[in-house]
């Protein structure tokens, strides 16, 4: 079996988080998001971290660049930054075209360490921070323990 790519990335949303126009706007960016990975084997996960998007995909490595070469052209968000990307064994998130763990409004300590740091990490130890955090969030939210 090959491994896996993946890649994960922080934004700013340039939109009114707080405003009812932005849920509308958001839901339907996540129901696109869910039918277009879905048709490219992409799976993923977001969380939305005071007015940070902090989003996880993987699948085909040429796939996942191409889509993110899309996500980083998009208005709705600035300062687009890599976070990590690499090849690991399996998927993650393997149950979700793209979860959505939600709108939090401060930023996990995790998340900050890694938001505030993703120069000095290696891409390996911010990836797997990430990924811990968006699969643990998504855990809580779904009341598991």
């Amino acid at each position: 079996m090959s491994e896996i790519f993946f890649l994960c990335y922080s934004s700013v949303s340039t939109s009114d988080i707080s405003s009812t126009d932005f849920a509308d706007e958001l839901r339907a960016i996540l129901d696109v998001c869910r039918v277009n990975n879905a048709a490219l084997d992409v799976t993923g996960a977001l969380v939305l971290a005071d007015g940070h998007f902090v989003q996880y995909l993987e699948g085909d490595t040429a796939k996942v660049q191409s889509l993110y070469a899309k996500i980083k052209q998009d208005a709705r968000h600035e300062r687009c930054k890599l976070l990590a990307s690499g090849f690991k064994a399996d998927r993650s998130f393997s149950a979700w075209s793209m979860a959505y763990g939600g709108t939090i409004t401060e930023i996990p300590n995790e998340l900050a360490g890694v938001l505030n740091s993703a120069d000095t990490l290696p891409m390996t130890e911010a990836g797997d921070i990430v990924r811990s955090y968006l699969l643990s969030h998504l855990k809580a939210a779904a009341g598991q323990s």
